[in-house]
């Protein structure tokens, strides 16, 4: 038979002690909640950070093709475009003038013939109109050179029955032009257009055939 010496068998003392979590264990779940949202609001932001780079990136290389083909379009001739868009501006007023000859009558149409034969380089007739009773024929004209003004009326006097012509000076116009290039914007998708800055100079005159009103 076992004997307990000089000590107190406290039977309570099991009873009465607390069971429950460690120290660490408490630490441990009062800081794994702020670290788990850290690190979720962390990855977010590492994943918003990477999606902003990649975007960035496409617009840089965007912006770099852009600026590419326009330096393809500076490098460009754009004498012929500038051509085409004063051909198609003038088209309508050459038929105009087409349609004007063939109403005229034959007394007349060798005289507006003539007129029309004489234009110089970068010159158009626009529009003529005839008195028949005072035997005057009207044109106005436009010239991309001043210059050839002066030199045309020059030339229509030593023509026939152009020797009296009424001249009261020109008048000077800027036109904007745009045009298509054929290259299309990258990013919207839309054709890329040049515009350039014309002057043209607008003048009138007056013929009074041989046997007209003086």
């Amino acid at each position: 038979m076992f004997r307990i010496q000089n000590k107190e068998l406290d039977l309570l003392a099991a009873y009465n002690r607390k069971e429950g979590p460690s120290k660490s264990s408490k630490v441990l779940k009062y800081v794994s909640i702020p670290l788990g949202l850290f690190l979720i609001f962390a990855m977010a932001f590492i994943f918003i950070f990477v999606m902003n780079r990649t975007v960035q990136n496409k617009i840089d290389d965007v912006q770099l093709l852009n600026e590419e083909i326009q330096l393809k379009i500076d490098a460009t001739d754009k004498e012929p475009y500038y051509k085409l868009a004063t051909l198609k501006a003038t088209y309508s007023s050459l038929q105009s003038v087409d349609n004007t000859i063939a109403s005229l009558p034959e007394l007349t149409k060798k005289q507006v013939l003539t007129l029309k034969n004489s234009l110089l380089s970068n010159m158009t007739l626009n529009s003529l109109s005839f008195d028949q009773e005072a035997k005057t024929i009207a044109a106005s004209f436009t010239s991309m050179n001043v210059q050839n003004i002066e030199k045309y009326i020059s030339n229509l006097k030593t023509k026939y029955q152009m020797t009296n012509i009424s001249y009261n000076g020109y008048q000077q116009t800027k036109k904007t032009n745009t045009v298509g290039t054929g290259e299309f914007d990258a990013l919207t998708g839309r054709e890329i257009t040049t515009t350039s800055e014309t002057t043209f100079y607008s003048f009138s005159i007056v013929i009074l055939l041989d046997g007209g009103a003086q």
